[in-house]
C-alpha cells in the first residue's frame, strides 16, 4: 500500500519562489516505511515509522534543494568568470 497525495510546502525564496509544495509517497518496505518526493529524482529516505519516514523526507528534501541551490550558484560563478 502507498500512501500518497500528501504535500511538503518549502520557502524557495533563492530561487525566486516564496513557497512550493512537493508531493511525496509512503510505502510499508519490509519492517520500516519507505518515503519518497517523485519531483525530485533520487530524493528518498525511510523511517520505522510513518511519522518518522515524513520527517526524514522533510529533512531529504531541504537537504535536496540546498544542494541544487549551492550547484546553480557555483555553476553561475563560473559562467562569470568566463565571460569576464
Amino acid at each position: 500500500m502507498i500512501f500518497e497525495g500528501g504535500l511538503l510546502w518549502f520557502n524557495l525564496l533563492p530561487f525566486g519562489c516564496m513557497n512550493m509544495p512537493f508531493t511525496f509517497k509512503i510505502e510499508k518496505d519490509g519492517a520500516e516505511f519507505h518515503a519518497w518526493c517523485p519531483e525530485l529524482p533520487g530524493c528518498h529516505t525511510h523511517g520505522s515509522t510513518v511519522n518518522e519516514a515524513l520527517e526524514n523526507l522533510k529533512d531529504a528534501v531541504q537537504l535536496y534543494l540546498d544542494t541544487v541551490m549551492e550547484e546553480e550558484i557555483a555553476r553561475q560563478t563560473a559562467q562569470m568568470l568566463d565571460e569576464a
